[in-house]
């Protein structure tokens, strides 16, 4: 008597690239709303489940790809039956491996990974390229796969960067070339703790004692004015300022310093863009041969991704106002 049914078998064979695909997005969305809690939290079991969902995330979307792959070598009709509309998925699954803005490594080994992460990731777009191959014979959706796939490459090169500039000694560089910067003056008024004027003074803090993240020390001159700095604020202001400036340490795990300000800002609209028009050439192309749970799960897919561009963008901008 076989462990696993037939008609299960069956019922696994049809529904697994959907259900995948489905993870993957959720996982996404998963990762997005719960990194930013992670430092405001001391709870295992929230930990444990964004470390998991870290880890999950890409392992779903790589084996996501690989079905498309085995299916469409599999096929015997490149776009019937729904089989060339799930090509149209592929170029989101690179979306998926670039994550989230909000994180790129869970910890500072992971960055030191990053050639293997850019390994991994080199062979995921030739993947995803060979699948969007099904649909050459149908312009609007050639197109439209073609822009997303251009969203998706650029943002898994943006999250390799950002691994490969958050390593050790890429920061020891970074603090070399930095080294000579003023810190802010000490005439400043102390005022309101949570006034937009501190947290652009904690930032210019923190760009000078990155240092201490990569084991350096201060120099004398940095020494003397931050104590003499401090020394003045208050200690209302002075503990505020520390803990803003310790929130700003999260650049070592997402795209933050390498992406945002006013570069972020003009790639995040061209990416919206290049979403939103491969929307609109979805939306009139001709769906009457696929599955109706296909084109569904293509919606949710244009609207996710969407949704996560138009979240990030505000955020770029706000972070530009203040601190560029």
């Amino acid at each position: 008597m076989p462990i696993i049914k037939e008609s299960l078998k069956r019922l696994w064979n049809t529904e697994e690239i959907r259900t995948l695909v489905l993870v993957s997005l959720c996982l996404q969305f998963g990762l997005v709303f719960l990194s930013p809690l992670i430092k405001h939290t001391r709870q295992k079991l929230l930990i444990l489940v964004l470390w998991f969902f870290y880890l999950l995330a890409d392992y779903v979307a790589i084996l996501a790809l690989g079905n498309l792959l085995r299916r469409q070598s599999e096929a015997t009709c490149c776009h019937h039956g729904g089989v060339g509309l799930m090509a149209l998925w592929a170029p989101f699954l690179l979306l998926h491996l670039g994550g989230p803005n909000t994180i790129t490594s869970y910890s500072i080994k992971d960055n030191e990974l990053w050639w293997r992460h850019f390994l991994g990731l080199a062979v995921q777009v030739v993947v995803a390229f060979m699948v969007l191959l099904q649909l050459v014979a149908i312009p609007r959706l050639r197109v439209a796969a073609f822009f997303v796939f251009i969203a998706g490459l650029v943002k898994c090169s943006e999250r390799t960067w950002a691994l490969r500039s958050s390593r050790m000694d890429q920061l020891r560089k970074s603090y070399d070339m930095q080294n000579q910067e003023q810190l802010p003056s000490n005439t400043v008024a102390p005022g309101n703790i949570y006034e937009t004027d501190q947290i652009t003074e904690a930032y210019e803090f923190y760009k000078i004692f990155k240092p201490f993240v990569v084991d350096h020390r201060l120099n004398q001159n940095h020494y003397e004015q931050s104590q003499t700095y401090f020394q003045n604020c208050g200690h209302l202001k002075a503990f505020k300022m520390v803990e803003i400036e310790l929130s700003f340490l999260d650049v070592l795990h997402t795209k933050a310093d390498l992406f945002n300000g006013l570069r972020g800002c003009i790639w995040r609209f061209i990416s919206l863009g290049m979403i939103a028009s491969s929307f609109v050439l979805f939306l009139k192309s001709e769906k009457s041969g696929y599955a109706k749970a296909d084109i569904i799960i293509s919606y949710i897919l244009f609207g996710s991704a969407i949704l996560m561009d138009l979240i990030s963008l505000p955020l770029i901008i706000i972070s530009y106002i203040l601190f560029f």
